[in-house]
């Protein structure tokens, strides 16, 4: 059978590194195969289907049917393209079409980007247990990283949060389940400025989530303003943490920042926090 060359994505150059996915294909219709691999399994239902798309993909359809299509998703922003072949033009092989945004993804995100789905899936487990959609009155930081051990109450709030008593909890993250059944939060005082002040207990590397306790007429209940803390392996100089810190806060700025949709953003964020806690020696 012969093949129709459809969708074709022209080269950019962009330094040695050419093999980081650019985006995905989150959803297609059809036969659809990427150069000489297998066929893309577009009978995977959304949003499950997390197809990786580098920079010198070719992509091409081996039938031609009613209702072929391909939604793709750009790695830089998240913007969505969809290209419908029931339209003109759409599939032609003639001008090449440029499924996405021509910037190459921040290096340190690479490996993340090529297998995002798994930490993704997890973190929408969680989705209605957590804060997806930070408002302007939230009191917990966005995100938070520390090294091992004492962990800097500073970190776990909002810059602009006055002075004060806090409920707050600590707790190892699950995304099956989230935070245990039993509330182990603890009362944080509060100073501006803090610089020596830790949480009450040592932290083993993980990744955390901290959330905000309520209680009203002595009873503690837990809000949905929370994000995550990475809790890093310590490191004998200090570097490696530095680095580890700038490359967490670039990907916030692609994250929290570039996103289209600002809640999926949310979501990326914490799968590549998600992501990174998992290469943590165990």
């Amino acid at each position: 059978m012969r093949w129709l060359p459809c969708l074709l994505f022209p080269l950019f150059l962009y330094g040695a590194d050419t093999e980081g996915a650019v985006g995905w294909i989150v959803k297609c219709r059809g036969d659809w195969r990427e150069d000489a691999k297998a066929k893309i399994p577009c009978q995977t239902p959304e949003p499950k289907l997390w197809y990786p798309v580098t920079l010198n993909s070719k992509l091409v359809r081996e039938t031609k049917q009613a209702g072929d299509l391909v939604v793709f998703k750009a790695a830089s922003n998240g913007q969505r393209k969809v290209f419908d072949c029931d339209k003109p033009a759409n599939c032609e092989p003639n001008p090449p079409i440029s499924l996405y945004v021509p910037k190459p993804p921040k290096s340190n995100l690479l490996a993340f980007l090529g297998g995002v789905e798994k930490p993704y899936m997890q973190i929408r487990l969680t989705q209605s247990r957590s804060s997806d959609a930070r408002s302007r009155d939230s009191t917990i930081a966005d995100y938070a990283v520390a090294e091992s051990g004492s962990i800097p109450i500073a970190k776990l709030f909002r810059d602009r949060v006055p002075a004060g008593d806090y409920l707050v909890e600590l707790c190892p993250f699950n995304a099956e389940k989230g935070c245990p059944e039993r509330q182990a939060f603890r009362k944080i005082h509060l100073q501006r400025p803090q610089p020596d002040a830790f949480w009450p207990e040592p932290c083993s590397p993980g990744l955390y989530e901290i959330v905000l306790i309520d209680e009203t007429g002595g009873v503690a209940i837990r809000t949905k303003d929370r994000a995550l803390l990475l809790v890093t392996p310590k490191s004998p100089d200090g570097k490696s943490f530095q680095e580890l810190q700038a490359n967490v806060d670039s990907a916030a700025a692609t994250f929290l920042n570039d996103w289209t949709d600002r809640s999926e953003g949310r979501q990326m964020f914490s799968a590549f926090l998600l992501y990174l806690s998992e290469q943590f020696p165990k």
